[in-house]
């Protein structure tokens, strides 16, 4: 039975038996290298020693800590670990806050924050709207104010068009159907 304190030496290095100072596990440790300095190098076992590091190393402490503002998918989040509705790196949706600071209350998980240009990173005041979850889905399907969306859905009719017409299939009567500039119109 080994006791708490008790030293070896073990291919030319120093060990002691020793506690961890949060868990209390006992472990062999190696000591230091000089007589003067015959402590143990890790006082904690490597589980509570990476707990403590990784708590050190969150949020503002970390090296990468870029001001807690970064995106995903489009969006800008915020790093707000004490809200309700934080994720579980403590972070929000910008435009979800702003909202919130509009109508001076959090939002409830069942109210969508809609971005009116279609443009998920615009999150100035202007560009947003509380709409229900049922507007939503209808605003994703057809947003038929956005003009931004409209020109999309315009261009992708109009490049499917002049896909098939040079595949040979063509979907309306041209006036000139023998040259590739009569089905581009720029000729």
């Amino acid at each position: 039975m080994l006791v708490v304190g008790e030293e070896r030496r073990i291919k030319g290095n120093y060990y002691i038996w020793h506690a961890c100072t949060d868990c209390g596990t006992e472990r062999w440790v190696q000591l230091g290298k000089l007589k003067s300095s015959r402590q143990p190098r890790n006082t904690r076992c490597r589980s509570c020693a990476g707990k403590v590091f990784s708590l050190k190393m969150r949020g503002v402490c970390a090296s990468n800590w870029r001001g807690g503002r970064i995106k995903n998918d489009g969006y800008v989040l915020i790093h707000s670990p004490n809200h309700p509705h934080a994720d579980r790196q403590g972070y929000v949706r910008e435009h979800r806050l702003i909202m919130e600071e509009m109508i001076g209350r959090y939002l409830t998980p069942q109210e969508y924050v809609h971005h009116i240009n279609g443009i998920p990173d615009d999150n100035h005041k202007e560009n947003l709207e509380l709409i229900s979850p049922t507007n939503h889905s209808l605003y994703k399907r057809m947003c038929s104010h956005c003009a931004l969306r409209k020109e999309i859905r315009l261009l992708k009719w109009q490049i499917k068009e002049l896909f098939d017409a040079l595949q040979g299939k063509q979907a309306w009567p041209r006036k000139d159907e023998n040259t590739i500039h009569g089905i581009i119109g720029d000729g």
